[in-house]
């Protein structure tokens, strides 16, 4: 079940609860989309990005991942992860087991950047493109061909991956 999958599912929950008529909750559930960086999916010059940049966590990162690696449109792909900033004490462990689920997954053709300190500590320990701010990692990124590709976006709104400062 995908992010997507689930948050109809609870929509539709509320909407019975308060008695809202079904077709009422089909409708709203079509017209939504999502806004200020929380799962938008852009299309822009023959490239589709999916971002979710206002917050990260160790599970909100790994399902945005799955839904990304299920995705049956998906081409080649732009994996751009950022720096989870609501994690805590265990906050390196936790980078380098996105990295870890990331490996496992990745295909062939994909580009992946990991994006401030917390991942730049796995620089040598993975083949992706590292970067220790978002500015650097904003200059790679204009280099790349986007034409086709599908564009993975998540970070905590704290590392500016979205302005590239």
């Amino acid at each position: 079940m995908t992010v997507w999958d689930r948050f109809q599912k609870n929509i539709s929950t509320v909407g019975e609860y308060f008695s809202v008529p079904p077709e009422d909750i089909v409708s709203a559930i079509k017209a939504y989309e999502p806004t200020l960086k929380r799962s938008q999916v852009i299309e822009k010059s023959g490239h589709t990005i999916v971002m979710d940049c206002y917050n990260a966590n160790p599970t909100s990162m790994k399902l945005s991942l799955a839904d990304f690696f299920s995705a049956t449109q998906r081409k080649e792909g732009i994996i751009i992860v950022g720096d989870m900033l609501e994690v805590g004490e265990k906050e390196s462990e936790e980078h380098k087991t996105i990295l870890g689920y990331i490996a496992t997954n990745i295909e062939q053709g994909d580009i992946c950047i990991a994006v401030g300190k917390r991942f730049y500590q796995y620089k040598d320990f993975f083949p992706y493109s590292f970067f220790f701010t978002a500015n650097e990692a904003h200059n790679f990124y204009q280099t790349l061909p986007l034409n086709g590709k599908y564009i993975f976006l998540k970070a905590s709104r704290g590392t500016n991956i979205v302005t590239g400062k």
